[in-house]
């Protein structure tokens, strides 16, 4: 058999290959999610996957079946391609139902014949093993002897003036191709960097402006780009494009850089990039080959700019009280047993720039009086969502500390944790609140870096003003007690004929119920029954003069109201507020605080309070 016999017969096994991996392509079926550090055949069948569509390549001598960085640069890339965000690389949901439903073509493994070549780069012939049309990016490529032309501009897609931050994915540079007598395909793509770009980039992507990837191009060494001149000039080749320009329709192809999330060699210095005359390798319908691109090497107005930031792309936390936090309220306990699963406060949590996982934080519980919180709360938790996390630690001071978390942060969603404790038997009430220490929040964020706090600080130099706290809440003990009804009137305002003097007779009303075990006692004497402040013009007062109470009055002493277990009686309080000089300012009297007992009848047992409401309750005349 003679020397052409074989190429021929080599050829055609070749097609035969080629034809078979096609007609094997199909969509895939993956169920499992997958991330960093899975294994198992699962693995390798996406590996093989990605291998197939251009995303990934097995270094030599490296097994298919653990996914580590290299495939998760690849899932990120192929996420980036379809529109998935956030691209971080994590084989879930959204990016199964994309890979399982995606039809396209395999990737024939002949050498000359890349990902979509029409022609064996060593051979010459035909990698389809006929002249037919081969999707391109902008419709199909014939052979029909059109003689079509293209001319090639920057394009505006991409400013050539940015920075990047360690771990970026970026477009950084667009090229506009337009075609005129004849469609013209576009089957070479080489980018020249004035540094060495293996120090810099993990990979490089050549996409059009759809995001369709035409080409994919992990950087693991000085293999993978060609030095052309020592220090100041290098290549990276995307070989086998097949992009189809049509003279109906313009092109953008666009370079897409990932930013290594870790390197010494990023010190904030500035990387030009280009694609210079002769980069680019087109052929038309007649077979005419041609070589063109954009001005003179690193020379402007064809150069883009990249000034590449040391401190790197890291996830920065934010925080809030969130919106779905208890208003200020009163909460029955129990004297005798403990309360359990009483809420403290809900937080919110958000990971700007990249999504992460948080590791540990810590909440201060606040009280008044200022107790010994040991002897308050027990089995302080924090809960994300159905998950629950025991506190490791609960200081007298009221320092709850929760380490092993593994709370997951989605980029750019706000996440809500509930801080939920049970409250020990008390037989005086208190009120408390809790605060979330942004200082202490430890994590890692998808390039395994530590977190910022509010606009990229170390966390645990933050300062206290971006610690948000809960409402208070009050532990009312015996329970039972509950405010409803809140009303008040202006009542009359007297304003005499002469002189400067005004007084108004406000009413406030309110209803009592004791849904507890014990009867419950109120003063008769206003100013024992009620915790008042006023905020009052010049000259001005405010005084509670006088209360009635509804309902039966049996139990009443000569001192006390009583409201008995499953009772409910309504208080009127009446007011005097005076100006004695007359001036316009507001005149007003809060009731913050209403004072009762169970252990005596005659209303001097008023050990027990009860916060008035969400906010002081005022009468205000103006």
């Amino acid at each position: 058999m003679s020397k052409f016999t074989k190429t021929i017969a080599g050829f055609a096994g070749a097609v035969a290959l080629v034809a078979s991996l096609a007609g094997s392509a199909g969509a895939a079926s993956f169920s499992t999610n997958l991330t960093v550090g899975s294994r198992g055949a699962d693995v390798s069948a996406l590996q093989s996957w990605l291998v197939s569509r251009g995303y990934l390549t097995m270094p030599a001598g490296v097994s298919m079946g653990y996914f580590g960085g290299l495939t998760k640069a690849a899932v990120a890339a192929y996420q980036s391609a379809k529109g998935i965000s956030p691209a971080v690389g994590y084989f879930g949901p959204i990016t199964r139902a994309a890979v399982n439903g995606d039809t396209g073509g395999s990737v024939s493994t002949v050498p000359g014949c890349g990902a979509g070549a029409l022609y064996n780069s060593i051979t010459g012939a035909s990698c389809t093993g006929s002249t037919g049309s081969t999707g391109g990016s902008t419709g199909s490529f014939v052979m029909d002897g059109t003689d079509g032309s293209v001319t090639v501009s920057l394009s505006p897609y991409v400013t050539t003036s940015q920075t990047l931050k360690k771990g970026d994915t970026k477009d950084i540079y667009a090229v506009k191709f337009q075609a005129t007598s004849g469609k013209v395909n576009v089957n070479r793509f080489d980018v020249y960097f004035d540094t060495r770009p293996w120090l810099i980039f993990g990979k490089l992507v050549l996409k059009d402006s759809n995001g369709n990837v035409l080409a994919t191009k992990v950087l693991s060494g000085a293999a993978d780009a060609t030095e052309i001149t020592a220090g100041s000039d290098y290549l990276v080749r995307f070989d086998n494009v097949n992009a189809v320009v049509s003279p109906d329709a313009d092109l953008v192809l666009v370079v897409n850089a990932s930013v290594l999330a870790a390197s010494d060699k990023i010190v904030g210095q500035t990387v030009h990039v280009q694609v210079p005359g002769g980069a680019i390798r087109t052929i038309n319908g007649k077979g005419y080959t041609d070589s063109l691109g954009l001005g003179t090497e690193f020379n402007a107005p064809n150069m883009a700019s990249l000034v590449l930031s040391s401190t790197g792309s890291t996830g920065d936390l934010y925080t809030r009280v969130d919106p779905s936090t208890p208003d200020t309220r009163n909460e029955t306990v129990s004297t005798t047993n403990t309360t359990e699963a009483k809420t403290l406060g809900v937080f919110g949590l958000k990971a700007q720039n990249r999504g992460g996982v948080i590791n540990s934080l810590s909440v201060n519980i606040q009280s008044v009086p200022g107790y010994d919180k040991t002897t308050l709360f027990q089995n302080v938790r924090l809960m994300d969502g159905a998950t629950t996390y025991g506190a490791n630690s609960l200081s007298s001071g009221g320092v709850a500390s929760f380490t092993n978390l593994t709370i997951n942060l989605a980029q750019d969603q706000w996440k809500s944790l509930k801080v939920v404790a049970d409250v020990l038997a008390t037989s005086t009430s208190f009120s408390a609140s809790s605060t979330l220490d942004l200082s202490t929040v430890v994590g890692t964020d998808d390039n395994y870096s530590s977190f910022t706090c509010e606009g990229g600080t170390t966390c645990s130099s933050v300062g206290a003003g971006y610690d948000v706290s809960s409402n208070n809440v009050t532990f009312v003990p015996n329970g039972g007690i509950t405010i409803s009804g809140i009303s008040s009137s202006k009542g009359s305002v007297t304003t005499p004929t002469s002189g400067t003097w005004l007084a108004a007779y406000p009413t406030l009303n309110f209803t009592v119920t004791n849904s507890g075990n014990n009867p419950i006692f109120i003063s008769k004497t206003a100013s024992v029954a009620l915790a008042t402040t006023t905020s009052s013009g010049p000259n001005a007062s405010s005084t509670v003069t006088s209360v009635v109470a509804s309902g039966s009055t049996t139990g009443d002493s000569t001192a006390a109201y009583i409201v008995n277990v499953g009772a409910s009686r309504t208080f009127s309080y009446n007011y005097t507020v005076d100006n004695t000089n007359g001036t316009t300012a507001a005149k007003k009297l809060s009731i913050t605080q209403i004072n009762y007992g169970t252990g005596s009848t005659d209303g001097t047992d008023n050990t027990l309070n009860v916060n008035f409401g969400l906010e002081n309750l005022y009468v205000q005349i103006p």
